[in-house]
């Protein structure tokens, strides 16, 4: 019993300290935005695209079977836009540059040819 009355004083500041502890990290800690250049084949956006795409980008998958790729949502404005919807309907090549989102990508720029 007396060994009792020296340990839940113990684990009481133990609890105590590891609340405080956890308290002291910020819980709405956002993620840096990536940036980043991708290359593939533009298309127009399917059914499935998040509403507002513009257009969207297919990538071969590297080391897996013929006809399995990625594909990424582009999201643009202004010119970038035109581009991309341009390039979309002749389903061409081309490398983006932008901000990976939730959503998929906010394209800044378009450079027509890209890809390997």
């Amino acid at each position: 019993m007396r060994m009792l009355k020296f340990v839940f004083p113990l684990m009481l500041a133990f609890g105590f300290a590891m609340t405080v502890r956890a308290a002291d990290k910020p819980a709405d800690e956002k993620p840096q935005d990536q940036t980043g250049s991708i290359s593939g084949t533009i298309m127009p956006p399917s059914k499935e695209a998040p509403k507002g795409s513009v257009a969207e980008l297919h990538q071969p998958q590297p080391g897996a079977a013929k006809g399995e790729e990625t594909v990424f949502y582009l999201f643009a404005d202004g010119s970038a836009a035109r581009q991309l919807k341009d390039l979309a309907n002749k389903g061409a090549m081309a490398t983006v540059t932008g901000i990976v989102t939730e959503k998929g990508y906010k394209v800044m720029s378009v450079s027509k040819g890209g890809g390997k």
